[in-house]
Parts: C-alpha cells; sequence; structure tokens
C-alpha cells in the first residue's frame, strides 16, 4: 500500500525550504519558464518561443503543464516547481503497479517501492528542478506498464498505453525516449518467458503499432506546429533538430564509460546496503521480473554509454527499473545494522568535510560565498547521521523510510547551507525587475552575450530583448539614446565607459546595466 500520508509530508519537507531559498536557477529554469511565459503572452499553445523566436529545441508538454497551472493559480513561480513532483508521484504509483504485475504474491516488495524511489539521491535531488527528465520517467514507466499489459493481460490495451508512453516521451523531450522503451520492447523473447508457447511475430507486429501510435501522438502537435511556427522553425523542428542531435550525441565529449563509476552514487544509498547484495547472491535470475527490471535497467544504460552527450539526469528514466531490482531483494533478506553504516558514513563524512571547509578553502581562488558558509550546517548535519544511525537499526520497514527521509533531509540541509549566502549570487530577480520598469518606460533594452531569456518572466517582459556584440555597445547606444544595454564582467573593470544605472552578481560575474544618458 502507497503510504501517500509519509510520502506527502516528506515532499512537503523538501519543496518548501527549497522554494523560499532557492531562486529559480539561471540559466536553465529560467530559460524555460520563460518559454513558458512567452508562449502565455503571445497565446500561442502550439508553437514554445524564446526571446521573440520560436524556440525548436524542446517539445511542449512541459510548457503545457506549465500552463495549466497558470490557468488554474494564476501566473506565478512555484506552480512550475511543483510540476516535476507531480510527475515523480505519477512514477511512484505507476512504478507501484508495475510491481504488483511482475510479482503479485509478493505484496511486500511495495512497501518498499515508493519510499526506495523517492529517497534514491539523484531522483530526491532533480524533484524541484523545473526540466524534462522526470517527465520523460514518467513517460517511460507508462510505456513499461503497457509492454507488460500486453504481455500478462489484454494485447490491445497494453500496447496502446506503450504507444501512450511514446507519445508523451517525445512530447516531454524528443526521441530520446526510444531508447528507453524500444530496446526493452525487443528483448521480449528474453525477459517475457511464459508458460504458453508465444507468437513474438505477432508481439512485434503489436509493438510497431504501438511505434506508430505513439508517433501520430507527437506528429499531432509537430506538424502544426511546423506550419504555424514558419519554414525555418518547421525545418529545425523535423529534421535539423534530430540530425544535429545525433551528430553530436557521437562526438565523442565523454568517454563511454563515464557514467559507471558515478551509478553507485547517484543510485544512492540503495547499491551501499550490504543486504541486497547477499540476497542478490540467492536470488533465480531466470525470474521474468528479475530480467524485465535487468533489461529495462542495462540495455538503456548501454546506449547512454555510447551517445557521448552525457549528463547524469539523463539516466532518471531507468532509475525505476533499479528500485524495481532493489525492492525485490529488499523483501528477501532481513535488513541489519550494517545497512546503515554506509549511508552514515558518507553523510557523516559530509559533515566532518562541511565543518572542516574554513581551513580546506583557506586562500583558494573559488568564490567568495565560499567561504561564507556557516559550520552551523555541518553541526546539524553530523546530529542527523547519529539520529539515522539509531532509527536505521529497528526494523526493515523502518530501516528504508529512515534511509529515504535522512537522504530527503540532507538535500536540503545541504542546499539551504549553501543558499544561505550564495543565493544572491543566482537570484536575477533585482535585474529582472529593473528591466521590467525599463521596458513600461519605452526605453529599448540589448543583452551582450548569448541571451537565454533569463530575464523574461522572472521581470515579466513583455518584448524580447535585443543580442549585440560587446564590441557594437557604443554604435547601439548611440542609435538608440535612451537604450540599456546589459554587460557582463568577470571582474569590476576600471572604466566601463558607459553610465552605470544598475548592477548586481550574476553567476560569479557582474551583470551591469549601462546608458548613455542619465535616467
Amino acid at each position: 500500500m502507497l503510504d501517500t500520508g509519509y510520502l506527502a509530508l516528506l515532499w512537503f519537507v523538501m519543496i518548501v525550504p527549497l522554494f523560499v531559498l532557492r531562486p529559480l536557477w539561471p540559466i536553465i529554469e529560467t530559460r524555460y519558464v520563460s518559454v513558458a511565459w512567452e508562449m502565455w503572452l503571445r497565446h500561442d499553445f502550439l508553437v514554445p518561443y524564446l526571446n521573440g523566436a520560436p524556440y525548436s529545441h524542446k517539445p511542449p508538454l512541459l510548457f503545457w503543464s506549465i500552463h495549466a497551472g497558470w490557468w488554474l493559480f494564476g501566473v506565478n513561480s512555484w506552480w512550475p516547481r511543483v510540476v516535476p513532483s507531480l510527475f515523480t508521484f505519477g512514477s511512484i504509483v505507476i512504478t507501484l503497479r508495475i510491481g504488483r504485475l511482475l510479482w503479485p504474491e509478493r505484496r511486500e516488495i511495495t512497501a518498499f517501492l515508493p519510499f526506495m524511489l523517492f529517497g534514491s539521491l539523484l531522483w530526491c535531488f532533480y524533484m524541484t528542478f523545473v526540466m524534462f527528465d522526470l517527465l520523460v520517467a514518467f513517460s517511460g514507466v507508462v510505456g513499461m506498464y503497457g509492454l507488460l499489459h500486453a504481455l500478462l493481460r489484454k494485447r490491445v490495451a497494453g500496447f496502446l498505453l506503450f504507444g501512450l508512453g511514446i507519445g508523451l516521451g517525445v512530447l516531454s523531450k524528443g526521441p530520446v525516449i526510444l531508447v528507453i522503451l524500444l530496446p526493452v520492447a525487443l528483448a521480449a523473447p528474453w525477459w517475457g518467458r511464459m508458460e504458453k508457447r508465444q507468437n513474438w511475430g505477432a508481439w512485434y507486429g503489436g509493438v510497431f503499432v504501438a511505434f506508430l501510435f505513439g508517433a501520430m501522438i507527437a506528429l499531432a502537435w509537430a506538424l502544426p506546429a511546423a506550419r504555424s511556427g514558419g519554414e525555418a522553425y518547421g525545418q529545425a523542428l523535423l529534421w535539423k533538430q534530430t540530425a544535429d542531435r545525433v551528430v553530436q550525441s557521437f562526438a565523442h565529449r565523454q568517454a563511454w564509460w563515464w557514467y559507471l563509476p558515478l551509478l553507485p552514487f547517484l543510485l544512492f544509498p540503495w547499491p551501499w546496503l550490504p543486504s541486497l547484495w547477499r540476497a542478490a547472491r540467492r536470488l533465480d535470475f531466470r525470474d521474468r521480473g528479475m530480467r524485465f527490471c535487468l533489461a529495462w535497467f542495462i540495455l538503456p544504460l548501454a546506449l547512454f554509454c555510447l551517445i557521448s552527450g552525457k549528463q547524469v539526469h539523463y539516466l532518471l528514466p531507468i532509475f525505476p527499473a533499479f528500485v524495481l531490482l532493489a525492492a525485490r531483494l529488499a523483501a528477501e533478506t532481513p535488513f541489519s545494522f550494517r545497512d546503515s553504516l554506509p549511508q552514515v558514513f558518507l553523510f557523516g563524512t559530509l559533515a566532518g568535510v562541511w565543518l572542516a571547509l574554513p581551513f580546506l578553502l583557506e586562500g583558494s581562488k573559488l568564490p567568495s560565498w565560499v567561504h561564507e558558509l556557516s559550520p552551523a550546517y555541518g553541526v546539524v548535519l553530523l546530529m542527523l547521521s547519529l539520529v539515522f544511525l539509531v532509527l536505521a537499526r529497528r526494523s526493515k520497514a523502518l530501516g528504508v523510510k529512515a534511509m529515504t527521509t535522512a537522504t530527503v533531509l540532507y538535500i536540503v540541509i545541504l542546499q539551504a547551507g549553501i543558499l544561505d549566502v550564495a543565493a544572491e549570487f543566482y537570484d536575477i530577480k533585482p535585474l529582472s525587475s529593473y528591466l521590467a520598469q525599463v521596458q513600461e518606460k519605452g526605453y529599448p533594452i540589448a543583452n551582450t552575450a548569448r541571451y537565454e531569456a533569463q530575464y523574461q518572466f522572472l521581470g515579466r517582459l513583455r518584448k524580447p530583448l535585443e543580442v549585440i556584440d560587446e564590441d557594437d555597445v557604443s554604435s547601439w547606444l548611440a542609435a538608440h539614446p535612451s537604450g540599456r544595454v546589459i554587460r557582463y564582467f568577470k571582474q569590476w573593470p576600471q572604466d566601463i565607459g558607459q553610465k552605470v544605472e544598475f548592477f548586481q552578481p550574476f553567476r560569479g560575474q557582474f551583470a551591469v546595466v549601462v546608458t548613455s544618458v542619465p535616467p
């Protein structure tokens, strides 16, 4: 049974402090919320826009989800952060259903699943970030549930769900969903052993029809959007973006093994439990459920390793597969005191490093805010480690909950400690609000660096900014006497050359607004 009350409490404990402390993070979060804002302003929910131009880099499902909340609650900055969490809970619910399909006789497995997924380090960390990967993860579990449903129950309904997962995945982040779903569907003869004889020709026919159904869902948006956005946008959306991503993905930006040493930390704490490894040695891996989860985890991981463009959050869609495996193993073995030691050791080490930071960083050239980190947060982390050590040894169920709770609290405390001194360096709301005042007066604004629309939503700007080269500042101001230019400096220059009207820290630099005339 899904313990929704306790999970909701954990979510509340995690999300509310971070909403208060953490601004929308430039430039990733601010970019995506600004795209949603420009679509909202234009009343154009077909074509995404970034700084006044059609934005072909991402499909619209995240933006539509943001619009749904704005339609209900009005335009705000908190709802976009809630959206990934909603997809997270959706993923948890469907992962539970997958667990029940795989092991219907082992109901105790579902007692661990929600907490183990919620408490996986990387999954928990990204839950409050406005990004696409948790939407892809949700699409993936929908598709995987459909595959199992097609094999074990109603084939037509299952393949429709599989196709729905493909369609939602493409609308979330493009064709990357195929890397997750198709290998598992094609490997069904290996993991889908049944007592009765299977017609695998019919199975692959169903997979193909489901693929076409998913493509139809995606094209139902993409084709009208390509027509509406103009020829250049249509070419970029339907052809250029896909071709470029394939070329760039195999440009050897990271070694093929780059993910492998990171996995134990990204999936922390579950790979670190000695009892799970003991259970793995005794378990029969001819079990269909185990094989299904292994195919879901290993096959996409192998493809992600071959694709040289790598980011840790790309792996989030395969986390449910590992958690299903871990929950299955947890059901086979008693929880021991030693299972809590790796997490206590790591968190205790983090607390010790935090306390030692003033001595470790003395004389370093790191950002100034690093030297201002308060040791009080290290003390809290150390105390939390000791409390967790006491709770985790009580029972298996309490131990899993304690591990998840500890992960949530550590993420909150670590971020709170960092944001306490670093937020002002990344909070661009003051500059965005100032730019809104400038726009309201009718003055033109230009930006001298690559502009990711980071000021559009936070300032509720209604017009795009002009993008110019740093060398063109003087000529642009001469052509726009009442204009303002945003310039960026790593260090404050002795002579900027224009009148400084506003400045603030910006991601380790200074963002400076200059004008040629007094305001």
